[in-house]
């Protein structure tokens, strides 16, 4: 394993800052003059910035994984499938683009009947991505992905603490993108800042609520719409018919992961108190299954981003019952994986957002339990249930709110395409993801082409009683009403209707 070169109070002295507060204000101005001149628009234009993309991933594998491990020690495996991912997020769309933008059929009412109408989809205009340092490829070229696929133009704002990634992305993408339409800013908060004084037609934020706030506030004034993604407390209830052991893998698997540092990673247990120890040693067994007698020197057991999450994460730990790991070296940036058997659940471990290696375990004695437990705190961004029971899925699918609901495994949710991703409440807001990446950031348009070849007077003043009556018969046949009509005698069965009440109500035509 990699050990973390970086120190906490010199991160930003590693970062290539390739913009100053001064020079934001005119760098957004040209960006929005290259989306304004319509470059960004055609389908030629978008393809060329996606396969340029997806080769700038597939060129720079190497250079990837070893800044990834020099910010957080991360282990080879999973920088390499995060690189990876990213090409293929560019292929995926590439792929799908052709039909994506195709105009949407939508039917018609009497009024415009038979007329047609549609709806197209249109790029909002600049958009401001500000990824997180916890994936900081993912959680910045994919809503990027989108965006550009969508026809926008592009600033993102790299995440600081990644700051050898992110040195790393500034250097590569004027490489081999659109410098005038897509714009890369390495910079610490108060580049963040000023970023935020300006005006965006869409801001995409990743991080904690507290921030999300702040974004927020900043798109207010100019009504700009956001897509926040901003994790929270993930809950687990493993019910008594569970398969301890894959319960035991899974969450195991998906609570470590990146030493927990995942928005989505299991924050804690609910198990039926008749099962909870059995399941504790069992992820007491998974976890020196996965990663040795010693997690510190695993490949694959990743260290924390900085000193500060070092200290936060200890801070977590006072007072409580740990019944497997603590070890922490602050050095190397590292914490053990980490067993908390029943906390207080009001002391801070089970306040906050865990964000690290922390698994705290509490048992329940019945589903209503389990469910006002996780109903009495903010709606997370996924609930994970574990049971044998259709019963209880159900149960647990209607009585509570969350981002995302997923049965019997971890994590997996996220990379499917087809499952639109984002919070819910203090979780985040909107969501994105493959297609959903694209509708995001795309303006869908109405678009209506009225019947001209007759006027019914029946819409224009004065109005009296027949045309009254008329036009509440015209308002009767909804779009829905009249596809039904469709399916069942198609065309010609609409156009006798229409000849027939022409006939009947001639008078009150022109």
């Amino acid at each position: 394993m990699t050990q973390y070169p970086i120190r906490e109070e010199d991160w930003s002295t590693v970062l290539e800052q390739n913009v100053t507060t001064e020079e934001v204000p005119s760098l957004v101005s040209a960006v929005r003059e290259a989306f304004d001149s319509g470059r960004t628009r055609p389908l030629k234009w978008r393809k060329q910035q996606l396969r340029q993309l997806q080769k700038l991933f597939e060129e720079n594998i190497d250079a990837f994984v070893k800044s990834q491990a020099a910010d957080f020690g991360r282990s080879a495996y999973l920088a390499e499938s995060e690189t990876r991912g990213r090409a293929a997020q560019c292929a995926e769309t590439l792929e799908n683009i052709d039909d994506w933008i195709k105009p949407v059929p939508r039917s018609v009412n009497l009024l415009s009947y038979p007329g047609s109408g549609y709806s197209v989809y249109e790029p909002y205009g600049v958009i401001l991505v500000m990824g997180a340092w916890n994936f900081p490829l993912a959680l910045t070229i994919d809503p990027a992905v989108g965006a550009i696929a969508a026809g926008n133009a592009v600033i993102m704002k790299l995440p600081e603490h990644a700051a050898n990634t992110s040195n790393l992305l500034a250097s590569l993408i004027p490489k081999y993108m659109d410098t005038d339409a897509i714009k890369v800013c390495n910079g610490g908060v108060p580049v963040a800042q000023a970023l935020l004084k300006e005006r965006y037609d869409y801001i995409a934020f990743t991080g904690s609520s507290t921030v999300g706030k702040i974004v927020l506030a900043a798109a207010a004034p100019n009504l700009t719409p956001c897509l926040l993604e901003l994790g929270g407390k993930s809950p687990v209830y493993v019910a008594p018919d569970a398969d301890l052991d894959l319960v035991a893998s899974r969450v195991t698997w998906g609570k470590y992961m990146n030493a927990g540092q995942v928005c989505i990673a299991p924050d804690y247990l609910l198990v039926h108190s008749s099962i909870k120890n059995k399941l504790i040693a069992k992820i007491k067994y998974k976890i020196t299954q996965f990663y040795g007698v010693d997690p510190e020197k695993s490949v694959d057991y990743d260290h924390l981003i900085d000193s500060r999450h070092v200290k936060r994460l200890q801070g977590l730990l006072e007072g409580q019952n740990l019944v497997a790991g603590g070890t922490v070296t602050p050095s190397t940036r590292y914490i053990a994986p980490t067993i908390v058997n029943e906390p207080d659940p009001e002391s801070p471990l089970m306040q906050e957002e865990i964000f690290g290696p922390i698994m705290p375990v509490l048992s329940v004695e019945s589903e209503r339990e389990a469910i006002e437990f996780i109903n009495k705190r903010d709606k997370p961004l996924v609930l994970y249930v574990f049971t044998k029971d259709l019963k209880t899925k159900q149960r647990f699918q209607v009585e509570t709110s969350s981002g995302a609901y997923v049965i019997n495994d971890c994590f997996v949710h996220s990379l499917n395409d087809e499952l639109p991703f984002g919070g819910v409440g203090a979780s985040g807001l909107g969501a994105y993801h493959g297609k959903h990446t694209f509708a995001t950031f795309s303006h869908s348009k109405s678009v209506l082409d009225a019947a001209t070849f007759a006027d019914p007077d029946a819409r224009y003043p004065p109005y009296t009683p027949s045309k009254v009556s008329t036009t509440f018969f015209l308002l009767t046949f909804t779009p829905s009403r009249i596809a039904r009509i469709k399916k069942i005698g198609g065309v010609v069965l609409l156009s006798l209707l229409a000849i027939l009440f022409r006939r009947q109500l001639r008078s009150l035509f022109k």
